[in-house]
């Protein structure tokens, strides 16, 4: 009784918290996406009337820092609402293949690789295209951020699921925040690089198609996630 009572204290306190985010989050997209848009709006004007490229590259800076200002507002937002999913039958190994080679430039200035494995697995699951972007670019990201030299992908099908499996040779997570990893406002990141609300988001979004995330183990130089989707039939040709 004292476990249960102390979870639904738990519970009650962070759902108190969200709440509470949620109204901070309005009030900061009231107040910001104004400017922002016209940061953003104002430096894609500029871009267009110079060809100079150091003024170019600067302009460019500007406008990718509004846009992260933004989505981090959106974060808060999502956090506080659960976020829609529309999901479809997605061939898992094209679209992972596609966002590695949107996210592999930023990842080597960062001195990252990240590859899929050779073989021929290529399962078709029930899934949200933009879920699995938005998975995939917080996981590569995070691993980035842990000093990881190498990310390896591996897609497999088992019985009726299909399987993505991310590793990598980073510095890991802290024991103590391994179990309530996914939970709202949980991060390893120092204070102020980290809002605690990505994993939080990923793992909401996949529970709304029926997939899901797992931590399978993390120490220096090896952290292992996985995400499992239900399998759907190939299209007959």
């Amino acid at each position: 009784i004292e476990k249960m009572a102390r979870h639904a204290t738990e519970r009650l306190c962070q759902e108190k918290h969200l709440a509470a985010v949620g109204q901070i989050a309005a009030e900061l997209a009231h107040s910001l996406n104004t400017p922002l848009g016209n940061i953003i709006g104002y430096a894609q004007q500029a871009q267009s009337k110079t060809s100079d490229g150091e003024m170019l590259r600067r302009l460019d800076v500007i406008e990718t820092h509004a846009r992260t200002c933004s989505q981090v507002v959106r974060k808060l937002l999502t956090a506080a609402r659960p976020p829609e999913a529309h999901p479809q039958r997605v061939d898992l190994r094209q679209q992972v293949t596609r966002i590695l080679q949107l996210v592999r430039p930023t990842l080597h200035d960062r001195n990252t690789e990240a590859m899929i494995t050779d073989n021929t697995y290529q399962p078709f699951v029930w899934a949200d295209p933009s879920c699995i972007e938005q998975v995939m670019f917080n996981l590569l990201s995070n691993a980035a951020d842990a000093n990881a030299k190498n990310i390896t992908i591996n897609i497999e099908q088992c019985t009726d699921k299909g399987t993505l499996t991310i590793e990598d040779d980073g510095s890991g997570i802290d024991r103590n925040i391994q179990d309530k990893l996914f939970d709202a406002f949980i991060s390893s990141k120092p204070p102020g690089e980290g809002t605690g609300l990505g994993l939080h988001i990923c793992k909401t979004l996949l529970h709304s198609v029926g997939a899901d995330i797992t931590l399978l183990s993390s120490r220096p130089g090896k952290t292992v996630f996985q995400i499992t989707w239900r399998l759907v039939e190939e299209k007959a040709e």
